[in-house]
């Protein structure tokens, strides 16, 4: 099977407007196991949808302590903002070759400086659950400006990462997350972002490259000095935003120490380590 788009010029010609070059289709890598990473296109959204309400809303751990599979309005009003993301055509799916199903998906979006300072003014979230799930992401978001530290307008951020049960630990998930990373250079973009909420995604992300400027412990968040997530167990007890930095992996221990000078943020997590090798 050839690749959906053979067009790499294209992809590279700056003259071409970002967002036009964004919706290119393009098959980004293969996988021995018959799995491939292609670009999310619209006629697979309802499918996409109905891996992220079967498998990521039971299992990814946020939506776990949020409680967010029992809790109708927010699954309906949460699968809307996924789409309304999805039409970017920036995200990413596994799918098998022999039957063409969907067996992984990475939703993101190229976030732009002025469209992120009006963000949380503008989304209004229906549900509990929902709203419990945001208003977490949005204060470790906020506790980080990426723009000011990379010195950018624009990166990549990953809002969800998931993998079919029945189908990990065949690599699938780090191929998504290889592919996240092909893409946001391809697109001439230095920066890719996401809230990793449990040890399994940040131990990938971490072995990919990525570096931790910022954790919060679940069971220390509150509002109105009210803990807000209940008993969350040892497997998973914190998320933390991370970062791949495209043009200097090494300057991100150094800005880490910074931001903890500066900021003096007690949740802030520091790698010693610095790598971009993948582990084997």
């Amino acid at each position: 099977m050839t690749s959906l788009l053979e067009r790499k010029s294209d992809l590279l010609d700056t003259k071409i407007p970002l967002l036009t070059r964004i919706k290119f289709p393009r098959i980004w890598k293969r996988l021995p196991n018959g799995i491939r990473i292609e670009d999310l296109q619209e006629s697979k959204f309802n499918e996409t949808l109905d891996h992220i309400k079967n498998f990521y809303l039971k299992d990814e751990a946020l939506c776990n302590l949020s409680k967010i599979s029992k809790d109708t309005e927010s699954v309906e009003n949460f699968l809307k903002l996924i789409r309304w993301w999805m039409q970017d055509t920036q995200s990413l799916v596994a799918i098998t070759e022999d039957t063409e199903k969907i067996v992984g998906v990475l939703i993101q979006r190229v976030l732009d400086l002025y469209l992120m300072k009006t963000f949380s003014r503008v989304m209004n979230y229906n549900g509990n659950s929902l709203q419990k799930m945001q208003k977490f992401l949005i204060r470790i978001n906020k506790a980080i400006d990426i723009n000011k530290i990379y010195n950018v307008h624009n990166y990549n951020q990953i809002f969800i990462w998931s993998v079919d049960p029945s189908y990990r630990n065949k690599g699938i998930g780090k191929a998504l997350l290889q592919s996240s990373i092909a893409q946001t250079k391809t697109f001439n973009l230095s920066i890719v972002t996401g809230v990793f909420t449990s040890n399994e995604t940040q131990t990938i992300a971490r072995n990919e490259g990525f570096h931790c400027l910022y954790e919060q412990a679940y069971n220390s968040w509150k509002e109105k000095s009210q803990i807000i997530f209940g008993n969350i167990g040892f497997k998973n007890s914190s998320a933390k935003l991370m970062v791949f930095n495209l043009n200097n992996a090494d300057c991100n221990v150094n800005v880490s120490k910074e931001i903890m000078q500066k900021n003096k943020i007690s949740q802030l997590c520091v790698l010693k380590t610095i790598t971009n090798k993948v582990k084997k």
